[in-house]
């Protein structure tokens, strides 16, 4: 039974009445106190940088991977680049912890990895869990020639998201311990072992959905993400159809969709190709990285009172779209964002999705089943009094898939009424959530059966 605090008892004691020069003294530790608390944050002002030029991000390759010099080599790099930040927001979070504080909004809901038998694991322990053959090169198939190297969760894994604060959060969706379960068959899918059974049954219809984490279903129950959703939608009037999640966790561009249904998932028999798109597998960055500089409150401005600018919050008078379609490859690798697994090439001021859905649409067409594009938003800058910043991006693909006749839905107007806050897993972990899911299911549906009376 939980105790009552709200009644005087063996929990405290009266506090005798200060005289002033314990009050003088309480007030000087406050301000003493206080001051250290400030100086934690405010170092990233004034401190040097660790390095002069920070350790590139090592170049990912087959045999780096394979031999686990790549592995070191990462590991290393996280050592040398960041130590200072690490170091400074866990000491920040600590001293405010220990006086009863909340952590800073940006941490609430941080996820890490829970393994069947209780270990956890957070994701800068990547290094840690390749040595563990948690984390594995996508596998090449015989005279196959992958986009990139790429890792992935390793195959036949049960294991759980899970997130930090659940008390505080209060996610339906999660287990009373914060968690998701993630569970992948012997294809690395998220998916029935059932349901990717070659020969596919007799009668019935296959849907394969391609895509990255969004499509994944990252951060919720299988059963809550939209491909699923989808299924239960077309099972009411089209009898025995099955989605089959092809998506991937940590996939940036469309070239890997397209060799994954070339190379992998043909053998499912699709009888319809859903692509899941998101804004990283167009451009560079989130649209947050490349805006950061300009949405920080200077220190001088801080003095001055005036407000920190969410970098969520970005200035709808700047054309953010076209400064990231515009940006330099020289520039964008330097500040990395491009890299080896989102190389400038692939980018849509380049051509390069452009050209990987339409070998998607080749491979529909020659079996005569529909293709859907589905595009999704980053989940910001959405709700009432809000602008979102990439809207012309979207009619971009929007324009270039009805050029090439392929039919399309974008996600944005389904989720433009609702917060951004309503529709994130956590503030730390911006994919969508049930709400968000459920919204976008219904509108890709019915694209879905237009594409398919097409």
């Amino acid at each position: 039974m939980a105790h009552d605090d709200t009644q005087p008892g063996e929990w405290f004691e009266a506090i005798p009445a200060w005289s002033p020069a314990q009050r003088r003294t309480a007030r000087w530790c406050g301000v003493a106190f206080g001051a250290l608390i400030a100086a934690v944050p405010l170092l990233r002002l004034v401190a040097p940088a660790p390095a002069a030029t920070p350790a590139p991000v090592p170049a990912l390759t087959s045999k780096e991977v394979l031999s686990g010099e790549w592995m070191d080599q990462f590991d290393r790099h996280l050592k040398e680049t960041s130590w200072l930040t690490v170091v400074l927001r866990s000491t920040h979070d600590e001293v405010l912890r220990q006086v009863g504080w909340p952590r800073s909004g940006g941490l609430l809901g941080e996820f890490g990895y829970e393994t069947p038998d209780g270990e956890r694991f957070v994701p800068s322990q990547f290094a840690e869990l390749m040595r563990r053959g948690f984390i594995v090169p996508v596998p090449g198939e015989v005279g196959v020639q992958l986009p990139r190297p790429r890792l992935r969760i390793a195959p036949n894994q049960s294991f759980f998201l899970c997130y930090r604060d659940n008390d505080q959060l209060r996610r339906d969706w999660f287990d009373q311990h914060g968690r998701v379960p993630v569970r992948l068959e012997g294809n690395g899918l998220r998916e029935r072992p059932e349901v990717t059974t070659v020969p596919k049954p007799a009668g019935q219809q296959r849907v394969l959905c391609l895509g990255d984490s969004m499509t994944f279903g990252w951060g919720v129950p299988e059963e809550l993400g939209w491909v699923r959703l989808l299924e239960d939608d077309l099972r009411t009037d089209r009898g025995d159809v099955r989605t089959v999640n092809c998506g991937a966790a940590g996939t940036n561009c469309v070239d890997e969709y397209a060799a994954g249904l070339l190379h992998r998932f043909a053998a499912l028999g699709p009888d319809a190709v859903v692509v899941g798109l998101c804004m990283n597998d167009l451009v560079p960055s989130s649209g947050l990285s490349v805006i950061a500089a300009a949405s920080e409150t200077s220190f001088a401005e801080a003095l001055q009172g005036k407000p920190k600018r969410s970098a969520l919050d970005l200035d709808p008078a700047v054309d953010w779209v076209d400064l990231l379609l515009k940006l330099p490859q020289s520039e964008g690798e330097a500040s990395g964002w491009y890299r080896d697994d989102q190389p400038f090439a692939d980018m849509w001021s380049q051509g390069g999705p452009q050209r990987d859905l339409r070998a998607i649409q080749a491979f529909c067409k020659a079996r005569s089943i529909p293709m859907l594009v589905v595009l999704w938003p980053f989940l910001q800058g959405l709700g009432e009094g809000r602008t979102y910043p990439f809207e012309r991006l979207h009619q971009l693909v929007a324009a270039d898939c009805e050029a090439a006749g392929i039919p399309f839905v974008d996600v944005l107007p389904a989720l433009r009424g609702t917060p951004q806050e309503d529709l994130w897993v956590s503030p730390a972990d911006m994919h969508p959530n049930p709400r968000a899911h459920r919204l976008a299911a219904g509108r890709i549906a019915a694209a879905l059966r237009a594409a398919w009376r097409r």
